[in-house]
């Protein structure tokens, strides 16, 4: 039996079960149970709180099922846990007795805004997606932002033009299937992809005083992934190429998994997808390469994403006079939050 105060929330709001629903591409298994079109939003909903009862998601010693179903009621009764655009991949994980049914490594298409030309507009293409290869994994991508770095390379000035291209590197995901050896990853896993990746074997990754890679440090000129130099991605048979290694302006991505990091399962993706680039940049150019000392100066030139991450990474460090430097001076008041006490706008002063 359905909880009386979820029927009434269901009953009282069934947008939120109309968007539920309308979000879950049904796979054949789940579209049977939980009925056709025509089908009440109420019912559909019991039918899947009888699925989740009678296959005992609810056991937590039962290894494939991580308390879905908790989650999905968190979302019916107006306390979201997870984010709505999260609900397809979670139900098709989890709630399904067949776990293997969508990490069958099979060649599948998605939509992806694909740049055929330096300077010109992208287009959403369809795009086939390769499984992934061994030390490879596949994301379902949730959420990304558009870089500067982005628009630098789409633009192509300065730089050996590489296109057709899917670019994006700042975003968030669910790790949707993982290639051979890969263990400390699984599908369902909330990831963000790294442009600038990890061996974990190399004497910069073993080192402290950096993070360039021998194999994975970030190389804007491959288009193809390391482990066979073919891309993951093509249309009608022609290959498009990756963008450091991430290409996340495509609904599925397959990237080294030296260049994922795990993170945890609550983490909202809308909001710590920015770490993947943005954050971490700044953030590790002050604290990790600048190292100001305590009591320091510190002058920051730009207060967007990476200055902001800059100006927090040097108030961490516990400088004492941080310099924020913009020519837009509605930014100031922002940057206060993020440790900056000083302001310098060279246009006016």
């Amino acid at each position: 039996m359905l909880p009386q105060r979820m029927k009434k929330a269901v009953t009282d709001n069934p947008k939120k079960l109309a968007n539920l629903i309308d979000l879950v591409n049904l796979p054949p298994t789940l579209r049977d149970f939980v009925g056709q079109s025509q089908t009440s939003r109420l019912t559909c909903f019991m039918r899947v709180w009888s699925y989740v009862k009678t296959n005992n998601l609810q056991d937590p010693n039962n290894k494939n099922m991580v308390n879905c179903d908790e989650k999905l009621k968190g979302i019916l009764l107006g306390k979201p846990r997870v984010e709505l655009a999260e609900l397809p991949a979670l139900i098709k994980l989890h709630f399904l007795k067949e776990p293997n049914l969508f990490t069958s490594h099979k060649k599948f298409s998605c939509e992806a805004a694909v740049a055929w030309e330096a300077g010109k507009p992208p287009v959403i293409e369809e795009v086939e997606v390769a499984p992934p290869q061994a030390g490879e994994v596949r994301l379902k991508i949730l959420f990304t932002y558009l870089c500067h770095t982005d628009v630098y390379f789409w633009e192509a000035k300065g730089q050996t033009p590489l296109f057709p291209r899917i670019f994006g590197h700042e975003a968030g995901g669910i790790m949707e299937s993982v290639g051979e050896g890969v263990t400390h990853l699984k599908p369902g896993d909330k990831a963000l992809p790294v442009f600038t990746g990890e061996c974990g074997e190399c004497p910069h990754c073993k080192s402290e005083e950096s993070n360039m890679c021998d194999l994975l440090r970030i190389n804007t000129d491959r288009g193809v992934m390391l482990n066979d130099n073919k891309s993951r991605f093509s249309i009608n048979g022609e290959p498009m190429n990756h963008f450091v290694g991430t290409s996340t302006f495509s609904e599925y991505t397959v990237v080294h998994v030296g260049c994922v990091a795990k993170i945890n399962p609550e983490a909202p993706l809308d909001k710590v997808c920015i770490l993947s680039c943005g954050i971490c940049t700044g953030l590790g150019a002050t604290v990790n390469v600048a190292k100001p000392k305590l009591g320091s100066s510190v002058a920051i030139f730009g207060l967007g994403a990476v200055g902001l991450a800059a100006a927090e990474g040097a108030r961490i460090s516990g400088a004492s006079r941080i310099i924020g430097v913009d020519l837009v001076s509605s930014r100031f008041e922002l940057a206060k939050k993020f440790g900056v006490n000083e302001f310098v706008n060279p246009k006016v002063d």
